[in-house]
């Protein structure tokens, strides 16, 4: 459920961040833009699971 969504999508973003810090010593190159880009491909994979159409307004509404 879209609900639950965030805590999965943390935890995920967590394991990522973790990595890219691992791999730039520490360094936050691009923490926001790993948060942005997981909520936008949620976003167009709810709207494909929910057989809506993949728009920008569709993806972000449902990102």
């Amino acid at each position: 459920a879209p609900s639950d969504a965030l805590k999965r999508l943390r935890y995920i973003g967590i394991e990522m961040e973790k990595k890219m810090f691992a791999a730039t010593s520490g360094i936050n190159t691009h923490k926001g833009l790993i948060f942005l880009l997981s909520l936008l491909l949620y976003g167009a994979g709810y709207s494909i699971y929910s057989k809506m159409d993949l728009t920008p307004e569709n993806i972000a509404g449902n990102a």
